[in-house]
């Protein structure tokens, strides 16, 4: 899975742990699912920790071409 498209992933479906899936980490999928991405508080950091993982490849992309 690319960094952009699981950062729309968590960002559409993350509520509903379908990120969780993806990770291999079904129990934490059905934990999402049944209480709404915790509360939603789980769903907004893995938000953010998603754009962090974004930005982080595009910069390492960016260095890569630029060597």
């Amino acid at each position: 899975m690319t960094a952009l498209s699981r950062l729309i992933i968590t960002i559409l479906f993350g509520w509903l742990g379908i990120h969780k899936f993806f990770d291999k980490k079904p129990i934490q999928g059905f934990i999402y699912m049944f209480t709404f991405g915790l509360l939603f508080f789980g769903w907004i950091i893995d938000i953010v920790m998603a754009i962090q993982f974004y930005l982080e490849v595009r910069v390492n992309k960016i260095e890569q071409v630029s060597m």
